[in-house]
């Protein structure tokens, strides 16, 4: 009964995007789905096709599935090997310990290496931030007043306004900074996951997914670089249709890397469409989480 109600509901919302998208006058555009929210109207426009994805949503699948399937193998023996190892009660607490302490001198250590490499370009004007949300999730870090250090807000933010910073256009963190906050995270996650405190997955998947997203997205404009293509597909375009391009590898990468190490298949798909009130991702969505699997 639970999935039958679950697909009418899906079936229904496709549906009415569909139709909404034939009202439009243009068939071409996808799904209009980032005008409704099950049903809720938003006031947002859809600016990218949703079919020039698909490409991504194919390299996103394949590269989700493989860092899945390394993140189930290495925690895999990690907690094999803690069976081995942690057998008293008093290790247990000293192992998360290490954890959190070497969890925290990384977080700190790392924006600020990024700091000491390249001050002018990490170091960036309050004001560029028209939002209040979007400057009291941003930190200052070693910068000047008025100014705030792009790799320590994605670094220091909670979970949630780590997302947000990502999916921000105006917190420029450049490419191999992204990286390198893409690499820790990982790395800390496949090996932490399982010490003796409650902790989650969804999340710190949704984070690793959205710093993914974005380095893929500026490895794709970086080899459009090198090749030398004029215009540019990605740069020389509207810039409300470049952060909708944006937002969709990240949303794809989401998808892609948790469907990797969750093995969650639809039900992933219409969780992250509702959370990105995005249903133009469906089909490279599926493409991708079905890849990843």
């Amino acid at each position: 009964m639970v999935w039958r109600t679950f697909t009418c509901c899906s079936v229904a919302v496709l549906v009415l995007a569909l139709l909404q998208t034939l009202a439009s006058g243009n068939i071409t555009d996808g799904f209009r789905g980032s005008t409704i929210k099950f049903g809720a109207q938003l006031s947002n426009d859809k600016y990218e096709n949703s079919w020039e994805v698909i490409p991504a949503a194919v390299q996103i699948g394949i590269l989700g599935g493989l860092l899945g399937a390394l993140f189930i193998n290495v925690n895999t023996r990690m907690n094999a090997l803690r069976k081995v190892i942690l057998k008293t009660m008093w290790i247990k607490p000293l192992e998360t310990a290490i954890w959190s302490f070497m969890s925290g001198f990384l977080f700190i250590l790392a924006p600020y290496l990024m700091w000491l490499a390249n001050k002018n370009n990490v170091c960036q004007p309050i004001s560029k931030l028209k939002d209040e949300k979007d400057k009291e999730i941003a930190y200052r870090a070693w910068c000047d007043d008025k100014q705030f250090d792009a790799n320590a807000s994605i670094f220091w933010a909670s979970e949630g306004d780590i997302i947000k910073n990502i999916i921000n256009n105006a917190v420029n963190v450049e490419p191999l900074n992204q990286f390198y906050f893409l690499l820790v995270w990982y790395l800390l996650t496949i090996t932490t996951y399982g010490t003796n405190v409650p902790a989650g997955l969804f999340l710190p998947g949704m984070i690793i997914g959205c710093a993914l997203g974005r380095s893929l997205f500026s490895a794709t404009v970086w080899t459009y670089d090198k090749m030398g293509l004029d215009p540019h597909p990605l740069v020389d375009i509207p810039k409300e249709q470049l952060e909708a391009l944006t937002r969709s590898y990240i949303i794809l990468a989401c998808g892609g890397f948790m469907a990797g190490y969750t093995r969650m298949t639809y039900s992933l798909a219409v969780i992250l469409m509702e959370t990105s009130q995005d249903i133009a991702i469906f089909t490279p969505m599926i493409i991708t989480i079905a890849i990843a699997n």
